[in-house]
């Protein structure tokens, strides 16, 4: 039961991730939309590799903490992608 569940959880990731990835492409610039990719996937991978070096054991805590990670961090690039749209297009 515990792998159906793990499994399940990384298929809905990889889903979320890849609709992220398709909004991101549709509403910013190619370059921008670039930049707001490699920065998320350097922060899931960052903290991650902190858990990965670190031996942490994995709990759903630290599920809802690499969540809460992913959430600022595209909070952050959209909000700042989205003010510099808008003072370059005046």
């Amino acid at each position: 039961m515990g792998r159906q569940i793990h499994q399940k959880a990384l298929q809905r990731f990889v889903v979320f991730l890849i609709a992220v990835v398709i909004y991101i492409s549709l509403r910013f610039e190619p370059k921008m939309a670039a930049a707001a990719i490699i920065a998320l996937i350097h922060d899931l991978i960052l903290a991650a590799g902190v858990y990965s070096v670190t031996y942490f054991v994995v709990t759903p805590s630290t599920v809802i903490a690499l969540l809460t990670v992913l959430g600022y961090s595209l909070y952050d690039t959209i909000v700042v992608f989205d003010k510099v749209e808008e003072n370059t297009k005046g």
